[in-house]
C-alpha cells in the first residue's frame, strides 16, 4: 500500500529482477540519466519511459520472467496511486476483507484518506470514510463509527451532488445517540432537516427518528412528541415505519401518564403489525403500563405472551431488543412479588445488554438491581452489585456520574458500608 515516486518505482522494478542501469540504456537513454531519474532529480518523460519499459520487458522475456510493464504504469503519479489504493481499500472494507481493528492497517487507511484530501480527491475520501463508518457501526464500535461519520460530514461540502451526503448526518447523529451525546445528535438532526428539506419519505423518517430518540433521552418530551407527529405526517411512509412512529407516540403518552391513550394506540395497531419484533416491543411496553396502573391480570397475560415469544421466536425477539423485554419481565415479577424470577430476568437483561453493548440499557437494569438489593438489605445481593459495578467501571462502561453509581454509593453511605464504598472510590482513582 506504499505510495512511491516514479523514480523509486523504476529502481524497485530494476532491483527486483536484478537488472543493471546500463542494461536499460540506449540511443536516447544514458546510465547517468537513469541514475538522476531514480533519485527523483529529473522527470521520466513518455519517450524515455517507452524505451525503458521496452528494455525491461525484453530482459524479463529473455529470462522467462512473467512480467510486463506499460508506459502508463511506469509513469503513474503518486496521486493516481493513491486513488487506486483508495478504491481497492474501499472495496475490501466493504466486503469485510480488511481488518480495520488492526492498528497498523487502520493507520494505513487514515494515511491514504489524508493524502486524498491533500490531493483534493474528495469523492474518493468521502467514499472511504463512509465505508469505514459502516464497518465499525456493524460491529457496534460506535466511537470509531462516529469518528468516520464526522469526517464524512466535514467532507460533504466538497462532494455536492453526491446522493449519500444526507446519510452522513443520519450516521453521525445515530452514533452520537449510542455514545450518549444527545445534544450533539439533536444538532446534526436539525442540521440535516435544514440542509435537505426535500428528502425522500424514508430518509426524512430516519432523520426524525434520530431526532425523536435524542429529544426523549434529553427529557425534552414536547420536542419528542412534536417530532413524532411530524413523522406521522410524512406522506407515502411504509407501514412498518408508520407503526414504529405510532409505537413512539404511545411511549410518549405513557411517559406523560396518559396510560389509557397509550394502551388504546397499542391495541389499535397490535393486530396490524406484520413485523413480529414490533409486536414484541409493544408487549414489553404494555408490561410497564400495567404495572403502573395496577392491572395485575392484564400484566400476567402480557408477560405470558412475552415469554412464549422468547421461547418460540428468539431471533425476532432479539431484533426487538431482548434486553428490554427481560428487564420489563423482571419489573413485572417485582410487582408480583416473585423474587426468584425477578433475579433470573434481571441477570438475563444485564447479560444481554452487556454482550450486545447496549450500555444505556445495562445501566438502567443495574440501577434497578442496586435499588432492589440494597432496599432488601441482602448482603449477598449487595456484594454482587458492588462486584458488577467495579467490573464495568474498570471496563469504562460505567462513569462516576452515572445514576447507578450514585444510587449505589448513596445506599452504601446510608449503610455505613465503608469497605465497599472505599473499593468503588479507589477504582475511580486508579482509572484517573
Amino acid at each position: 500500500m506504499e505510495v512511491v515516486s516514479v523514480g523509486k518505482r523504476l529502481r524497485s522494478i530494476r532491483k527486483q529482477f536484478g537488472i543493471r542501469q546500463d542494461q536499460i540504456t540506449g540511443d536516447i537513454v544514458t546510465r547517468n540519466m537513469i541514475s538522476i531519474i531514480e533519485n527523483d532529480k529529473a522527470s521520466l518523460t513518455p519517450k524515455v519511459a517507452k524505451k525503458v519499459a521496452e528494455e525491461i520487458n525484453k530482459i524479463c522475456m529473455d529470462r522467462r520472467i512473467d512480467f510486463n510493464i506499460t508506459v502508463e504504469e511506469l509513469l503513474e503519479s503518486e496521486e493516481e496511486q493513491v486513488l487506486k489504493i483508495a478504491a481497492k481499500l474501499t472495496e475490501e472494507i466493504d466486503r469485510g476483507e480488511f481488518n480495520l481493528n488492526d492498528e497498523r492497517k487502520k493507520a494505513d487507511v487514515l494515511e491514504i484518506e489524508n493524502k486524498l484530501v491533500m490531493n483534493e480527491d474528495y469523492d474518493a475520501a468521502f467514499a472511504l470514510d463512509m465505508v469505514c463508518e459502516v464497518y465499525f457501526s456493524n460491529r457496534k464500535q460506535y466511537f470509531e463509527a462516529y469518528y468516520y461519520s464526522k469526517r464524512a460530514v466535514d467532507l460533504s461540502a466538497h462532494v455536492i451532488g453526491n446522493p449519500s451526503i444526507f446519510k452522513t448526518y443520519i450516521n453521525v447523529s445515530y452514533n452520537l445517540i449510542y455514545l450518549e451525546r444527545y445534544k450533539e445528535a439533536l444538532y446534526y438532526c436539525n442540521l440535516a432537516l435544514e440542509k435537505f428539506p426535500k428528502l425522500e419519505p424514508r430518509d426524512h423518517y430516519m432523520v426524525l427518528m434520530n431526532k425523536n430518540l435524542a429529544a426523549s433521552r434529553l427529557g425534552e418530551w414536547e420536542l419528542s412528541s412534536a417530532t413524532i407527529d411530524d413523522m406521522l405526517n410524512i406522506e407515502k411512509l411504509d407501514t412498518f415505519d408508520r407503526n414504529k412512529a405510532w409505537i413512539s407516540k404511545a411511549n410518549r403518552l405513557a411517559e406523560g401518564n396518559r396510560w389509557e391513550e397509550a394502551i388504546q394506540i397499542y391495541n389499535n395497531i397490535f393486530h396490524e403489525l406484520t413485523m413480529r419484533p414490533q409486536k414484541y416491543l409493544v408487549l414489553s411496553n404494555l408490561i410497564d403500563i400495567y404495572i403502573r396502573i395496577d392491572k395485575s391480570e392484564a400484566l400476567i397475560e402480557t408477560m405470558k405472551q412475552s415469554k412464549i415469544a422468547i421461547e418460540t421466536d428468539p431471533e425476532s425477539v432479539k431484533a426487538a431488543y431482548l434486553g428490554k423485554i427481560y428487564f420489563k419481565l423482571a419489573k413485572g415479577y417485582l410487582y408480583l412479588g416473585q423474587e426468584e424470577n425477578l433475579l433470573l430476568y434481571t441477570e438475563k437483561a444485564l447479560e444481554f445488554s452487556y454482550c450486545e453493548k447496549h450500555y444505556s440499557d445495562l445501566k438502567a437494569v443495574l440501577e434497578f438491581k442496586i435499588t432492589y438489593s440494597c432496599e432488601e438489605k441482602r448482603d449477598e445481593l449487595v456484594k454482587d452489585v458492588v462486584a458488577l459495578t467495579l467490573k464495568w467501571v474498570k471496563e469504562k462502561i460505567i462513569k462516576r456520574d452515572d445514576d447507578c453509581v450514585w444510587r449505589l454509593m448513596s445506599y452504601l453511605t446510608t449503610f455505613k458500608d465503608v469497605k465497599n464504598l472505599k473499593k468503588i472510590m479507589e477504582c475511580f482513582t486508579q482509572l484517573n
